[in-house]
């Protein structure tokens, strides 16, 4: 309690006793440099109202356990005051004042050193300085207050310490733990090069900031064991710039208000950042988060954490990761980060941009319920997954991306997007599909591209709903793919797509059952197995050129509105179109129905489907195929086309009657039947007939005769068995060129639909009227019937060809064309036919023969009755008196003798026992006998042929 009013001046004093200045005052100042306090020092609550330096001082107080070697508790230094290079067993500096510049460089306590509630109302020193423990909880330092190189043997308290002015904690080394709860830094901190190794102890916290309030601070190159900030507050910017944390670091639920960076950061153990506000910039770029040995795969927790400003993990790494119910205000960049196993991002909501590209996920991701308010890119990510089978390596079920985004050349292993929602543009392109693939009810409301994307697995997009473009040019899949039940909006591209299915069932290779194509769809160049588009409804164009079916394909029940093109398409295997309806025009041209060798069981049924406009399969190629019940409303046209199997065609006309164009078809085996209702009528032009059958309607409906439903010109009929038709040809007079249909006005083959021209049937056709096409017809059937043994319709045919030459030449000789030597030619051939159709019906009519033998032997007796002056011998005939006496008896006598005479003449060379009188006679009975020869010799040949036949 003593009052000092002069100065105190002892460098290199001793003190060998105990020094008791409690309460005392010194209004001087005080130097006791290089001093020694060899006893106790019991200063409390003394002040010094001037400079007190007690620099090099040594304080090595007496071996008790209760008192403290020097004790300065409530003191007050009102000037500056310096322990530089001081040596403490045991200090306490409690409730201190400090109005002055305080300085503890280079000082040594070997004992704890004990600044609780301290106050520095300076700048306060303690670089360099080592406390074998330190304690400055709830100290107060106004002004700066630096610690550098401070080593702290023991544990550091600052709990609840405030520091107003900047504070440096610079190369300082905490052997123990470091314990700064509830402390307040109002100016920068710096913790630069920092070491906290933490004490054996399990339960307290190694280095703590729990609720502590920085401003601006650094740790750059802090090393941690175990470090905790939850509830911190850092105000100013924060940078953890090449921090090692070896132990848990836990930032639960603290707030950055300014830019945070914790650039290159090694997180070696568990590091929690959940419910954290990140108010302005993140930085994690290069961090390496790498778990701890637990068995909850929470290596890094952000759940619930918010960055409001950009956040950046660029090349960061994570062993595994947990960001659910994260919300990221601004972008967000995870570029070429490293996630070793699972990843999880549930119900996160990114509201600016947000960047994965080249990023890898080995262990499973989760994005479940993730919100992609804008772009969103994850450019050659890699989704590996490891553990789960059932749920997905990688997950955006319920995702919903409001922004375009981008998975371009992207791997992913068991992808799952079921009811995610893409509201702009998304893109696949190039992107790898290593295990199945789930899109079942995503909605894709703008384009969606997965151009020569890659689907190793199966892959599903059930009622799934693509408002936009939907591009999957060049795509592979090679396992089974369903999009049943889908809805494509916008125009849909799947060309040049591989659909390979799975080596089991073949029918769920690729299934578009029910599927909705709103707008034009092309699979123009696309490889099917097996392609399944029961119940597909298109509105608009549908595109399936040069596509290919491997085993088959199957379009029952589908709704064609616009036009459908596959030509030059390849079906092998089985194709049914079962009661499907084409509302515009089809193109099947060049198509092959079962390729070059039908597969075994293969067929290709069309069965009950309409076609409302004109269809075209023109050229296309044939294994065994039915047509039945099928509605052809505009006609169609087989132009071309071969059938290599058998055929089996009914077609039911949608109106009274229609057209199917068969020209330059070639049939090998099958049956062409009428309908029970209307007429379907066939131009068979140019066309191969082999084993084909013709048939009436089932229920005896016909109009017209069979024949007359089939315009055949220059129709080939190998191995056709008209013996099949015998009752039909017998009722027409063998006649097959008929054609009940008679078209009007001459219009060209083929329309233009869409500005594409189509070969279709034309509804002008008529019967065959050229007697040279006739001729050809005939011949051809007449080669045929001889070729089959069927004799009777050979000769009928050969009848039919000779009758038409006739007219053939008749039309040349009166046509007024050629030259006159060839109208004469062709006249001369006009008469040897006529005689000779009417001499024996070309050798097929004995009758003719008969009749014509029978009027030359009459109409020879009449000449020798009226211009002969008779015959003698054993019949006498006696000149009339002129023409009317034929009309008497006497005259009915002698006609009967010259007839007699004819006879004998007709039928032998000499005149036996009745000579004709006269040169006219003889002249008369000459001419006669020579006929008579040639008919006889015509008998005879047509008697042979027959009894050949």
């Amino acid at each position: 309690g003593g009052r000092c009013t002069g100065a105190v001046e002892g460098t290199t004093a001793t003190f060998e006793d105990d020094v008791d200045w409690r309460d005392a005052t010194f209004e001087g100042p005080v130097t006791l440099d290089e001093s020694r306090f060899e006893g106790d020092s019991a200063i409390d609550g003394a002040r010094f109202r001037e400079e007190v330096l007690l620099r090099g001082a040594e304080f090595h107080g007496e071996t008790n356990h209760l008192d403290d070697d020097i004790s300065f508790e409530g003191a007050v230094f009102d000037g500056p005051a310096s322990f530089a290079n001081a040596e403490f067993e045991h200090a306490d500096f409690g409730g201190v004042t400090f109005r002055a510049s305080a300085s503890f460089a280079g000082s040594v306590f070997d004992g704890r050193g004990e600044f609780v509630g301290a106050h520095f109302e300076a700048a306060a020193e303690f670089d360099d300085a080592s406390l074998d423990g330190g304690t400055f909880a709830d100290a107060t330092f106004e002004a700066a207050a630096s610690f550098d190189a401070t080593e702290f043997d023991r544990d550091g308290v600052f709990t609840d310490a405030t520091v107003e002015g900047e504070a440096s904690f610079k190369e300082v080394r905490f052997r123990e733990d470091a314990n700064f709860e509830g402390a307040t830094f109002e100016s920068a901190v710096t913790f630069l090069g920092t070491e906290v190794d933490g004490g054996d102890n399990v339960v307290d916290d190694d280095a703590c900031f729990r609720g502590v309030t920085f401003g601006e601070a650094t740790f750059d190159a802090v090393e941690f064991r175990y470090a905790t900030f939850q509830d911190a507050t850092f105000e100013g910017a924060v940078s953890f710039e090449e921090t090692t944390f070896d132990d848990d670091a836990v930032f639960s639920e603290a707030t950055f208000c300014e830019p945070a960076t914790f650039l290159e950061c090694r997180f070696r153990d568990d590091a929690a950042f959940d419910d954290a506000a990140f108010e302005a910039a993140a930085t994690f770029d290069g961090a390496e988060f790498e778990g701890g040995a637990n068995t909850k795969d929470e290596d890094a927790t952000f759940e619930n954490a918010a960055f409001e400003g950009p956040a950046s993990f660029d090349r960061a790494r994570f062993r595994a990761a947990r960001f659910a119910d994260v919300t990221f205000g601004d972008e967000a960049d995870f570029e070429s980060v490293v996630f070793d196993r699972t990843a999880t991002f549930d119900d996160c909501i990114f509201a600016d941009e947000v960047r994965f590209d080249e990023s890898r996920f080995r262990g499973d991701a989760d994005f479940v319920g993730a919100v992609f308010e804008t772009r969103a890119w994850f450019h050659g990510v890699e989704f590996q997954g490891k553990s789960r089978i059932l749920s997905g390596d990688v997950s955006f079920r319920d995702a919903a991306f409001d922004g375009d985004v981008g998975f371009e050349r992207a791997e992913f292993g068991f992808a799952v997007f079921e009811d995610a929602t893409f509201r702009e543009s998304c893109s696949f392109v190039d992107t790898t599909f290593t295990d199945n693939a789930a899109f079942d009810g995503g909605q894709f409301r703008g384009n969606a591209t997965f151009e020569r994307a890659a689907f190793v697995a199966s892959a599903g997009f059930e009622d799934a709903t693509f408002a936009g473009v939907a591009e999957f040019s060049e795509a592979e899949f090679r396992d089974n793919v369903s999009f049943e039940g889908a809805t494509f909006a916008g125009t849909t591209t799947f060309k040049g797509v591989s659909f390979h299915g799975s080596e089991t069932v073949v029918e769920d290779d690729s299934s578009f059952r029910g599927v909705h194509f709103e707008s034009d769809v092309t699979f123009a160049r696309a490889r099917f197995r097996f392609a399944n588009f029961t119940d597909a409804v298109f509105d608009g164009r549908v595109e399936f050129s040069e596509a290919n079916h491997e085993a088959g394909a199957k379009f029952d029940g589908a709704e064609v509105a616009g036009r459908f093109d596959a030509t030059d398409a390849q079906y092998d295997g089985t194709v049914t179109v079962d009661g499907a309806r084409f509302h515009a025009p089809c193109d099947f041209t060049g198509a092959a129905f079962g390729g070059d060798t039908a597969l075994n069981g293969s067929t290709v049924a069309f069965e009950n489907t309409t076609f409302d406009e004109v269809v075209s399969f023109a050229a296309a190629k044939f294994g065994p195929v039915t047509f039945d019940d099928t509605a052809f409303g505009a006609g169609a046209t087989f132009a071309g086309s071969r059938f290599e199997e058998t055929l089996d065609l009914t077609v039911e006309p949608v109106g009274a009657e229609t057209v199917v164009d068969m020209s330059e078809v070639s049939f090998a085996d099958g049956t062409i039947i009428q309908p029970d209702d209307g007429a379907v009528f066939y131009d068979m032009e140019q066309a191969v007939l082999r084993d084909v059958k013709l048939e009436g309607s089932d229920a005896g409906t016909d109009e017209h005769e069979l024949f007359d439903y089939f315009r055949f010109c220059h129709t080939e009929f190998e191995d056709f068995d008209f013996s099949k038709h015998n009752e039909e040809l017998a009722r027409t007079d063998w006649t097959i060129h008929e054609f009940a249909y008679d078209g009007v006005a001459d219009e060209p083959r083929g329309v233009t639909d869409g500005g594409e021209a189509m070969p279709t049937p034309t509804w002008t056709i008529g019967p065959v009227e050229s007697p040279s096409e006739l001729e050809s017809t005939y011949l051809k059937a007449k080669n045929s019937a001889d070729a089959f043994g069927h004799r009777k319709a050979a000769a009928e045919f050969f009848i039919k060809e000779l009758t038409y030459r006739r007219k053939k030449n008749v039309r040349a000789f009166t046509s007024g064309e050629g030259s006159v030597r060839d109208r004469l030619a062709a006249g001369g051939k006009v008469l040897g036919n006529w005689v000779l159709y009417q001499t024996c019906g070309y050798g097929e009519r004995l009758w003719r023969v008969v009749y014509v033998s029978s009027v030359i032997v009459l109409l020879w007796g009449v000449f020798y009755t009226l211009f002969t002056r008779g015959t003698t011998g054993a019949v006498e005939a006696r000149e009339l008196a002129g023409p009317l006496a034929l009309f008497t008896p006497d005259g009915v006598v002698t006609l009967g003798k010259n007839v007699y005479f004819s006879i004998v003449t007709f039928t032998t060379l000499g005149y036996g026992d009745v000579q004709p009188v006269g040169t006219t006679a003889r002249t008369l009975a000459g001419i006669e006998s020579f006929v008579g020869a040639l008919l006889v010799a015509l008998v005879v040949f047509v008697l042979g042929r027959r009894v050949a036949r």
